[in-house]
């Protein structure tokens, strides 16, 4: 065979590796030829699996078993291909000469039928991998390669490991190769750079920065046999082949690490380069449109746009003096103008302040036992005033954690600290006053720590979590910051 045709039977059979992908898409490219006998070829295989008289007739690949464990000798790979067009006609043969036979062997027929032969109806090869069926084992199991990748250009832009890689880790490693010791094997971790990159006993690193190749990670996870390929079969997770060159990528790049996002700087993200757009969101939008095959829609009217801010920034619907305004108002900064009349609202404040508000737990009820009337509302008037004020974000935070442990804290500092305040609480007769104390420690930490850190702390509170950088030591350690509160256990709101 010639390197198109190894080409085609190596994308077929679901093993064409990213330089052969290259190859193959340069070939089809620059050759009509090509194009023209790697449809053919496409399509005959499509339609050889997705008829079922003919597919019952082709030889079906057993599993490999599970336990085999001997190096199996080397053998070529079949090469049907070439020979696809010999099947189909000794399949549609046979199934004549056996047609034909039953039908001369019958004793109650007199008259012979002809009897079309097996055909397929002519689709094209998209359609006909659409509505291909593939059995459960051997080398129909696996799903055909897109037409619309073979030809995709990969991606340009670096492998991000937060963005990329650590969802795919997350999913289908960590249960086994995770933070839980208990469920861990081989002593192998991922979640951690240092263990996912030192040297092993019985080899290298699991990950070799710039070497895919020699990676037991990318080995692994692109193997053959069953009983070496990462996951493994009975954990029920399987990568993607999407997934796997997003990984072979990753390595390949030099396999770059990140922690946690909350815990890294933010970067000013260069803008693109665009001409699109009143400001640099809006070239990011644009760009992040095209790859979507969107376009922008025409810019809206004055009362339009109205009505956008307007219920943006204060959460109603604007008067008809504000939109009356703003449409006949010719100046070049009228946009601007609405937006801080918007702003000067006391409603605005009222509406940023939800959101807050919500993340906060602020109720009017202390939610639990009874569930009955509190008031707290000084505190909630206070993160409207905060809002309205265009307090500094520092400020905010540091008044609400800990305003009363200021120097000389104001009145306005305290009420700051009803965030900490807004945990549920009870009145309930039979409660155990320290249980109750550590539940309450515990509701503040989860709190703190989602709002202001992004973090889902509260899964470590019984167990080290199993994703984010926290043991269970931590989270109590932690604890100790709210576990000083003054004040009875008991709210008293029994009534």
């Amino acid at each position: 065979m010639n390197e198109l045709e190894i080409l085609i039977q190596r994308m077929l059979d679901g093993e064409l590796s990213s330089i052969e992908h290259e190859k193959l898409s340069s070939l089809l490219e620059n050759n009509p030829e090509a194009r023209a006998y790697y449809a053919q070829q496409c399509q005959v295989h499509a339609e050889l699996i997705m008829n079922k008289d003919i597919r019952s007739a082709l030889p079906v690949d057993p599993p490999i078993d599970e336990d085999f464990r001997e190096t199996p000798k080397p053998k070529s790979k079949r090469a049907w291909l070439p020979f696809v067009s010999m099947v189909a006609a000794s399949v549609v043969i046979s199934v004549s000469v056996l047609i034909a036979y039953q039908s001369l062997s019958s004793p109650d027929s007199t008259i012979i039928e002809e009897q079309p032969p097996v055909t397929t109806n002519p689709v094209t090869p998209q359609e006909a991998y659409a509505k291909a069926e593939f059995s459960d084992t051997g080398s129909q199991q696996r799903p055909p390669t897109s037409f619309v990748n073979v030809s995709a250009e990969h991606g340009k832009t670096p492998v991000s490991f937060n963005r990329d890689i650590r969802p795919i880790l997350s999913e289908n490693c960590y249960p086994c190769h995770g933070p839980d010791a208990k469920a861990r094997e081989a002593d192998l971790r991922y979640d951690i750079e240092a263990y996912a990159f030192r040297e092993r006993e019985d080899g290298p690193p699991a990950i070799v920065r710039g070497d895919r190749e020699n990676s037991p990670l990318y080995k692994r996870i692109t193997h053959n046999l069953r009983s070496e390929i990462m996951p493994p079969p009975d954990s029920n997770r399987v990568l993607t082949e999407d997934q796997k060159e997003l990984l072979g990528r990753w390595i390949a790049e030099g396999a770059k690490w990140e922690g946690h996002w909350s815990f890294i700087k933010p970067q000013k993200a260069t803008a693109p380069a665009v001409s699109w757009g009143n400001n640099d969101v809006d070239k990011f939008t644009y760009v992040a449109m095209q790859q979507l095959g969107l376009s922008p829609n025409k810019e809206a009217d004055r009362p339009t746009l109205a009505r956008r801010l307007s219920l943006d920034l204060t959460g109603l619907p604007p008067t008809p003096e504000i939109v009356e305004s703003f449409v006949k108002d010719n100046s070049s900064n009228a946009y601007e103008k609405l937006v801080d009349r918007l702003i000067d609202s006391s409603a605005y404040g009222e509406h940023q302040a939800r959101y807050w508000l919500d993340a906060a737990r602020y109720a009017d009820t202390h939610g639990l036992h009874l569930d009955n009337y509190r008031e707290i509302w000084p505190y909630r008037d206070w993160v409207i005033q905060a809002f309205n004020e265009n307090q500094p974000f520092d400020e905010f935070t540091v008044e609400q954690i800990a305003g009363d442990l200021l120097p000389n804290p104001t009145l306005e500092q305290r009420l700051a600290t009803g965030f900490n305040r807004c945990n549920p609480s009870t009145s309930e007769g039979g409660l155990i006053e320290e249980e109750y104390r550590m539940i309450y420690a515990k509701n503040r930490v989860e709190t703190t720590a989602t709002v202001f850190m992004g973090l889902t702390m509260g899964c470590a509170a019984c167990h080290d979590h199993k994703f984010d950088p926290w043991s269970q030591r931590d989270f109590y350690e932690f604890s100790a910051f709210f576990n000083n509160f003054d004040g009875p256990i008991k709210d008293g709101n029994a009534y």
